[in-house]
């Protein structure tokens, strides 16, 4: 049986996640369809350092304004979740063709606010 230390470890990067798809929410409004938590949290291997990694199912391509706007969320997530929140958005129509054959992922820049098109690997 777990402790009660460890069982809120597990948890946290859901609850991460979740307050952050609250504040993407803010932006998308109903564009944002879904927001998945992927990486070493769902593999079991994630640490207190760890960052917390999103796949963001958004109805249509960002536009300029949006992808400002989820840039800065994600430059500040270290400092307002105490983690590193790292996110590709895609459509559902690129999820459905997988990493491999899409090559529409959207990544905020940390360095600028275009969209970087990305090949799933």
């Amino acid at each position: 049986m777990s402790s009660p230390r460890e069982a809120s470890a597990a948890t946290r990067p859901w609850s991460l996640a979740r307050r952050f798809s609250d504040d993407l929410s803010g932006v998308f409004g109903s564009v944002l369809c879904d927001v998945m938590v992927v990486g070493s949290a769902t593999l079991g291997d994630w640490q207190a350092d760890s960052d917390v990694d999103l796949v963001c199912v958004v109805a249509r391509t960002p536009d300029p304004a949006e992808l400002d706007t989820i840039s800065r969320l994600h430059n500040r997530s270290r400092h307002e979740y105490g983690h590193t929140i790292d996110a590709m958005y895609v459509t559902p129509e690129c999820l459905s063709l997988g990493p491999a054959l899409s090559t529409r992922w959207w990544s905020p820049s940390p360095v600028s606010c275009t969209a970087s098109r990305r090949t799933g690997s």
